[in-house]
């Protein structure tokens, strides 16, 4: 979860600053391509469940890895281009996987803890989700001032750690009861 936040805040923390700078937007043009991002998000969270439902029961671990695939190729894909309009649907896709994975991790303990553990193993998962969120905004900010400005190091970061976080579910072992 620390690893999805790290994409998830930093993604959301520079964003704006990214789309400003690179394409000479307002801050209220950047604020318009956002609120197209909290859309989108909220699209990805109503359908992450449908989905892990009906095409991915008991396989969150594939369904988190292609999501962070997704978001992490977007990310990507957002710093080499420059058109305005295909960032807009890159923001939009980056904001909907990257909430795809957030709730199905997050929702995951239900399927694979006992009862009794579910809400301290919930608060110890959040808990390191926050510290992501933590931590993305002053890392990636050191990452552009020490690339002189570029926020392509930060947003390289932001997508290795995607990468990563989507990998790391396979380290997590269910028992099979």
């Amino acid at each position: 979860m620390i690893l999805l936040n790290i994409t998830y805040y930093g993604a959301m923390s520079w964003l704006p600053s990214y789309l400003t700078k690179t394409y000479l937007l307002s801050l209220g043009a950047a604020g318009g391509i956002l609120a197209v991002n909290s859309v989108s998000q909220v699209i990805g969270s109503y359908f992450t469940g449908v989905i892990l439902s009906k095409w991915f029961p008991g396989r969150q671990k594939a369904f988190i890895l292609i999501c962070s695939i997704i978001s992490g190729s977007s990310i990507l894909c957002l710093i080499t281009i420059h058109n305005i309009v295909l960032a807009l649907i890159l923001v939009a896709l980056i904001g909907m996987t990257t909430i795809s994975a957030f709730t199905a991790t997050f929702t995951w303990p239900q399927a694979i803890l006992p009862q009794l553990i579910i809400g301290s193993s919930v608060g110890i998962i959040n808990t390191g989700g926050t510290f992501g969120g933590f931590l993305a905004p002053m890392i990636i900010g050191a990452l552009v001032q020490n690339a002189g400005g570029s926020f392509v190091v930060g947003f390289i970061f932001i997508a290795i750690t995607i990468f990563v976080g989507g990998l790391s579910v396979f380290a997590v072992r269910v028992s099979k009861n």
